[in-house]
């Protein structure tokens, strides 16, 4: 079954002994037609927790994070949730309302979150002023996706797509199937089909299971989630910059019974005028041994302060993750943005799964002068290239 995908999904994030306090303001959303996900309420019984909330969190377009005495004193996943919001806060536009922090009681707020206007429920039920943040940024998403559709004459709209079976082991597979179009583009349309031709290689892999099943291993008497492998492809926005688009996947599976979920990127990068697949990032540069540098220099230091801020250690010369950027094939996962190639590493690539995933941005600035004059073009940040050579 296919629905349109229409309604940004908005994540409750809480600490566990506040369930109760938290549980009302579902209700209410619930009740106002918001999507809304909440563990205690969307958790499914023998689904992996985990798993779940991080591919809720990664398809959740606002977080209401709700601050408590209790939360500053507790250590855990909360904390992570925290971390992974703080994340991705750092690659919204300054106006964007992405975290809106709701204080239960009288507790501080945190240090990263000092410069966002909080909403108080000490005293009150403040559903309204909720709804009229949630209403504004949701908008405003609207708004921005019109203007950029109309600005590069390319629109798209994003499809669901569920397929399970109940085995043993069983599968549940959703996809996003992304339907792209241009009345100023030829042939833009082949990159709907390229991409739906990738995510049924995963539905035909896993619809294998039906000629492998093992009652060894696996029992009907067990909790369906126990016995079943999920997968999910979530597709994000196409950024368009200039005549190039990049269309990013993130990837959540989970295999019966395994020790703990994982995840991965799929990034698809197109040349829209002449259509053309951009698949490996090397093809980009002119001086492919220098960019190469530059691009291992960068993502080492990138990561390392990364894992700083989520409060780790890393040492800039860690034999993984040094090997884990060693070659251009560590760097096979990119995408374009309006300032700089972003790379994408998913967890054991550059470090343990503990340490999990990282995005690295590269400026344009650092790079241009080695790419190829037809990807400046293209790009059109010939004013970052001129501006780079005149100051040579």
């Amino acid at each position: 079954m296919h629905t349109v995908t229409e309604r940004p999904m908005i994540f409750l994030s809480y600490t566990s002994v506040d369930k109760d306090k938290v549980l009302p303001y579902y209700d209410a959303l619930k009740i106002k037609g918001y999507d809304v996900w909440m563990d205690v309420k969307c958790l499914l019984g023998g689904q992996n927790w985990d798993f779940e909330i991080k591919k809720a969190f990664e398809k959740s377009s606002i977080v209401l994070l709700f601050l408590s005495t209790n939360l500053s004193n507790k250590r855990g996943y909360i904390q992570r949730e925290v971390k992974l919001a703080l994340d991705n806060l750092n690659e919204k536009l300054y106006e964007d309302i992405y975290i809106i922090p709701i204080k239960l009681d009288g507790s501080g707020v945190l240090d990263q979150l000092k410069g966002i206007q909080y909403i108080s429920a000490i005293d009150s039920f403040p559903i309204d002023d909720i709804c009229a943040s949630l209403d504004y940024q949701i908008g405003k998403m609207g708004a921005e996706k019109v203007a950029t559709q109309e600005a590069s004459s390319v629109s798209w709209s994003i499809l669901n797509f569920k397929e399970e079976w109940d085995g043993l082991p069983g599968y549940e597979v959703q996809l996003n199937f992304i339907n792209i179009s241009s009345s100023k583009y030829n042939n833009i349309g082949d990159i709907s089909d390229i991409i739906k031709g990738e995510l049924k290689k995963a539905l035909l892999s896993h619809r294998e299971n039906k000629l492998n099943q093992s009652g060894e291993y696996y029992s009907y008497i067990n909790e369906k989630y126990t016995r079943i492998n999920t997968y999910e492809a979530i597709c994000s926005e196409p950024k368009i910059i200039g005549r190039i688009v990049s269309i990013m996947y993130s990837v959540h599976w989970y295999g019966a019974g395994a020790a703990h979920p994982n995840h991965h990127f799929e990034a698809y990068n197109f040349i829209l005028d002449p259509l053309v697949m951009v698949v490996q990032p090397q093809s980009i540069f002119k001086n492919q041994d220098d960019a190469l540098a530059i691009i291992q220099q960068d993502s080492r230091l990138g990561i390392t302060e990364d894992v700083t801020q989520r409060g780790g250690s890393l040492d800039i010369n860690d034999e993984w993750l040094v090997s884990g950027t060693q070659k251009w094939e560590s760097f096979s996962t990119f995408t374009f943005s309006e300032t700089g190639l972003v790379f994408h590493f998913m967890p054991y690539t550059v470090g343990p799964y503990a340490i999990g995933s990282f995005n690295i941005e590269i400026k344009y600035e650092r790079l241009v002068e080695h790419m190829n004059i037809e990807y400046v073009n293209a790009l059109e940040i010939q004013h970052i290239f001129y501006a780079r050579r005149h100051t040579e």
